[in-house]
């Protein structure tokens, strides 16, 4: 839509402005809802035993 205005001069239409909007506002929900869950889940390393029993296929 941005590209077509700069670029072709062509007016958004009333759908477009709107389709927009709700674009970005799902993208500014989604960056609060992953700072939240980084700010709320303390970040802990598995070790190498849990990391390896995580792992259900181990080869052929």
């Amino acid at each position: 839509m941005l590209a077509a205005y700069l670029i072709l001069g062509d007016l958004p239409t009333m759908a477009q402005y709107i389709g927009g909007a709700v674009i970005l506002g799902g993208i500014v929900f989604s960056q609060m809802g992953v700072q939240r869950l980084n700010k709320t889940a303390p970040q802990q390393q598995p070790t190498p035993k849990e990391m390896s029993e995580a792992i259900a296929f181990k080869g052929v």
